[in-house]
């Protein structure tokens, strides 16, 4: 598929969400009546970045973004793993001070203590947290990868890509450098778990 233009007079917001959209549609058909609810969003930052807000079913995905996608493949990739944490109604621990999420009582707690450890500078304290936190985000995060490769067509190879997607962005973030730090450990767990998922979609391909 021809992308629209990533930048310049040509480029329109609307027209990335349509492309986006129809490309959810084609490649993704079972779960029509989820992505009909689905609302896509440009955000004009370069700064990239993409996102899901389950409440909203909204999929916001940067403009900084939009630019580093060489093929459908990867921007299909991309929208199908955001799609998987609509579908599971994800809410981000992490990133958010608090969610009305049903069952996210403990999670709340627990961010509340992290954060009250860091306030006293009890780095123990709020480092068991930050962990138990970070394990939470892994969770949510292989299971979206999952939702992605299963559902994606397995000619694609779209778990081998993503996989690519996320070792390129652990050497340009400087992850590397770092790690035995949360956010490098739950990139390594992904990328261990999509090897495994391109293993058996070359099994369900068709050869």
């Amino acid at each position: 598929m021809d992308f629209p233009p990533k930048r310049g007079e040509g480029f329109s917001e609307a027209a990335w969400a349509s492309c986006a959209k129809g490309l959810l549609y084609r490649l993704i058909p079972r779960e029509k009546t989820l992505i009909d609810k689905v609302r896509i969003e440009i955000v004009p930052d370069e700064k990239p970045f993409a996102e899901a807000e389950s409440s909203s079913k909204t999929i916001y995905i940067s403009e900084g973004r939009l630019i580093l996608f060489e093929n459908e493949v990867e921007f299909a990739a991309l929208l199908g793993h955001e799609l998987g944490h609509i579908k599971y109604n994800h809410y981000s621990v992490v990133s958010h001070a608090y969610t009305t999420a049903p069952g996210m009582g403990p999670q709340i707690f627990f961010w509340v203590m992290w954060r009250f450890g860091q306030f006293l500078g009890i780095r123990p304290f709020s480092q068991t947290f930050e962990e138990y936190l970070f394990e939470i985000e892994t969770r949510k995060e292989m299971q979206a990868d999952e939702f992605m490769a299963r559902s994606l067509p397995p000619e694609l190879n779209a778990a081998s890509i993503f996989a690519d997607t996320l070792e390129r962005f652990m050497r340009t973030s400087g992850m590397l450098d770092t790690p035995d730090e949360p956010c490098a450990r739950m990139h390594r767990a992904r990328i261990a778990c999509l090897r495994k998922l391109e293993q058996e979609n070359n099994t369900r391909a068709p050869h």
